[in-house]
């Protein structure tokens, strides 16, 4: 699994589109500041591509997934 660390303040859409090229089916996006926040409305589109999305709390979990973007 390949996860990429954000320290966005705000993590969106554009954001989202810019994510590394590595980073395909099966990967992650981790939100990595406690204070920062994401567009939920991105959930839905990164479970399409395959890419989980989430905080530290939802890594944890996902890695024990067999499908990383189908971890709630």
């Amino acid at each position: 699994m390949n996860v990429f660390l954000s320290d966005a303040y705000r993590y969106g859409h554009a954001d989202y589109v810019a994510r590394p090229k590595q980073l395909k089916r099966y990967g992650f996006i981790l939100i990595a500041r406690p204070e920062s926040s994401f567009d939920h409305t991105l959930i839905e589109q990164a479970r399409l591509d395959g890419i989980g999305i989430g905080k530290i709390g939802k890594l944890m979990g996902a890695l024990n997934s067999s499908n990383v973007c189908d971890y709630v």
